[in-house]
């Protein structure tokens, strides 16, 4: 499931760079 793919690249990255993953989703969105 891409969704599910996703959602877990933004948890890894909302644990390694918070502010980074902040920037990702509004660039996302």
């Amino acid at each position: 499931n891409q969704r599910e793919l996703i959602n877990s690249i933004t948890a890894e990255i909302q644990k390694l760079l918070p502010t980074k993953r902040l920037l990702y989703e509004e660039e996302h969105l």
